[in-house]
């Protein structure tokens, strides 16, 4: 299942701090050495991506969180200190909308990373609430790298 699901990602991702795209398959593969012990929250409510982004990260070195919801976002957030924050736009119990703003509370040197597969949202809305990456799910996993390594200003 998982590599079927990991097969169907193929979305676009969008930099806001770099105005740049992001390729599939660009990149130079794994950089375990570089990122160890670097904290990522992964943040959706669908477990299925949580567990495959989950999984790809914690292969390349990354220590990995995971929450279902902006809640438990926002509980992992105030005892733990993030380089990025991935999240969905559309949770329960508190957007990835609401999120932003408890993440520049926070964490506010985390990199945001919005991801959404709901038609209503875009690059332009998510540059607009400060969000520093977007991504359009499906989105490929082996760009998830590009995203979280891309320079913030």
């Amino acid at each position: 299942m998982d590599k079927r699901l990991a097969k169907s990602l193929s979305g676009a991702i969008y930099n806001f701090r770099q105005n740049k795209d992001f390729s599939p398959g660009v990149g130079d593969g794994n950089k375990k050495a570089r990122m160890e012990g670097r904290r990522i929250l992964v943040v959706d409510d669908e477990r299925d991506h949580c567990f495959f982004m989950e999984e790809y990260l914690t292969k390349r070195g990354y220590s990995v969180d995971v929450a279902y919801d902006g809640r438990k976002a926002s509980e992992l957030l105030e005892s733990n200190e993030y380089e990025s924050v991935l999240f969905d736009c559309n949770m329960p119990e508190l957007s990835g909308i609401e999120l932003v703003a408890i993440i520049d509370e926070k964490n506010p040197k985390a990199k945001k990373i919005m991801i959404s597969a709901y038609d209503g949202i875009d690059e332009h809305f998510a540059g607009k609430l400060g969000v520093d990456t977007f991504m359009t799910k499906p989105f490929p996993l082996e760009v998830l790298e590009k995203a979280i390594e891309g320079e913030r200003s």
